[in-house]
């Protein structure tokens, strides 16, 4: 009958038949599934359940199809499934195999005659990358490799509002190439009527194509700023000294839209450039290091004096005051770490490390910056730091010691707790810990039987007797476990009473 002949049906009704299909992508095919309908010739119906599916990403290895876990109605919703046969994709494109843009599904068995086939895929892309339709006329062009008749439904979907943007904010400042004192301005401008969100930006481009920094382009509603129109640069020296910079802003109003970018503003900032070329030299006879500087080239204001930082943190953060650092695997895990200010200096050196320092106990540290002050207090940003020779002994050995009597010598030395950094914790959590520190172990050298030195923590012990008044050489070495050795040698007078 004419309704038994709808369909696709072999040339042997009665023998295996199969039929390929070959599918490309321009995005990645990330799942879908296959139904088959049989004709409503006499007997088709049972024999679907011999059919089977298979596939292939290259003609070559076919992998069975089984049946969805949960099968589910078509998802075109606008007409009956075809449901007698099913088979699901999902379990031959799985979310860590290679990427697939184009495949092979065959289908299978005896007397194959097929009066409905459907083929669904799931496709991975990026919504910025689809087509998008513009106010106005949008022309939309379709095209197959089919030769002979074909049944296509298109279908377009949009959404629309009717409700308008928030005018551009309008700045206050700086704007008009000011001139701004330091580097760390307050930007502002007027509210906006209706906004619940601005979005900052801040380039050395006048395009602002680029932002400068991540720093420089910010929500405000997650910057202290909160709820307010304005926004302070929150380190100083994240801008350069008299280079000129330029900024807009953009408003949000309660339902999502964004306003058009503010005019374009520029400013330049006045304030001492950053101290360069930052060497330690050491004394050995003295076991003391001095830091040299220079002033930085291209400062709009001449440094008045010069604040010494230090730590024994590699890759510090320059503080006058005590700030947290965070360590763990949560933003709620955090260390407190004390100011690191040392001292202020007006010449271009200080001693840092020694005995006896002008920085006192909290000098004697592994990493050093410098930072410049003009005279109303602008500050430069702080210079890279350098890095003190490690291990190094600072402490003054004991030159004379009465026999008879126990004398203590602790060996301080300069040790780095190493650099904050993190290593991953699973699939989506990083663990932050300082990594890398100085291991210090002490080792004697040289030295009479009387003398005691502890492997771990340096401390050395001196026990002489009468009949050991003499002068004695003692030798003792640190290593730091990163490849660092230093040693110190020193005689030793004993005195008989």
């Amino acid at each position: 009958s004419p309704e038994e002949a709808r369909g696709l049906r072999p040339v042997d009704s009665g023998a295996a038949s199969s039929i390929t299909y070959r599918f490309h992508s321009p995005y990645v095919l990330v799942g879908g599934r296959l139904e088959a309908r049989p004709s409503q010739g006499e007997g088709e119906e049972s024999r679907a359940t011999a059919w089977i599916a298979e596939f292939s990403r290259d003609g070559a290895e076919w992998t069975a199809l089984a049946p969805p876990a949960n099968p589910v109605p078509n998802r075109r919703g606008d007409r009956e499934a075809l449901a007698v046969f099913a088979a699901d994709l999902d379990p031959c494109l799985p979310a860590d195999s290679p990427a697939c843009y184009s495949c092979l599904l065959r289908l299978r068995g005896p007397g194959l005659a097929l009066g409905g086939l459907l083929f669904e895929f799931d496709l991975q892309m990026a919504p910025l990358s689809l087509p998008a339709l513009v106010a106005g006329d949008n022309t939309m062009l379709y095209t197959d490799d089919c030769a002979g008749e074909r049944t296509v439904e298109i279908t377009h979907g949009w959404r629309e509002r009717d409700d308008l943007p928030p005018p551009a904010p309008v700045l206050l400042a700086p704007v008009g190439g000011a001139e701004v004192a330091g580097t760390r301005p307050t930007f502002s401008w007027e509210p906006t009527p209706g906004a619940a969100d601005y979005e900052f930006r801040l380039s050395p481009r006048p395009d602002l194509k680029l932002a400068l920094s991540p720093v420089f382009e910010k929500l405000i509603s997650r910057t202290p700023s909160k709820g307010r129109s304005e926004w302070s640069v929150p380190e100083e020296g994240l801008l350069n000294p008299d280079q000129t910079y330029y900024w807009q802003v953009r408003a949000r109003n309660g339902d999502g839209l964004w306003s058009g970018w503010s005019r374009t503003a520029r400013f330049t900032p006045r304030a001492p450039a950053v101290p360069a070329f930052l060497r330690l030299v050491c004394d050995w006879e003295a076991r003391t290091i001095t830091l040299h500087w220079r002033p930085g080239d291209g400062s709009c204001t001449l440094p008045h004096h010069y604040e010494v930082y230090g730590c024994d943190e590699r890759g510090f953060t320059a503080s006058r005051e005590l700030y947290r650092v965070f360590e763990g695997g949560s933003e709620d895990e955090t260390v407190e770490f004390p100011a690191n200010l040392l001292g202020t200096a007006e010449a271009t050196s200080m001693v840092v490390v020694g005995a006896v320092s002008c920085l006192g106990a909290s000098g004697n540290r592994c990493f050093y910056r410098v930072v410049a002050v003009d005279e109303t207090g602008e500050r430069s940003g702080p210079s890279d730091y350098v890095e003190a020779p490690r291990p190094f002994i600072f402490s003054r050995p004991p030159v004379r010691i009465r026999a008879g009597e126990v004398t203590t010598y602790q060996l301080q030395v300069i040790r780095s707790i190493g650099d904050l950094r993190c290593i991953s914790d699973g699939t989506s959590r990083y663990f932050a810990a300082f990594r890398d520190a100085d291991e210090l172990s002490f080792i004697l050298d040289e030295g009479p039987p009387w003398v005691e030195l502890e492997e771990a923590t340096g401390a050395m012990r001196f026990s002489p007797q009468a009949r050991d008044a003499s002068t004695h050489t003692v030798t003792v070495r640190v290593q730091n476990g990163q490849g660092g050795v230093d040693v110190q040698g020193f005689d030793l007078e004993v005195t008989d009473g």
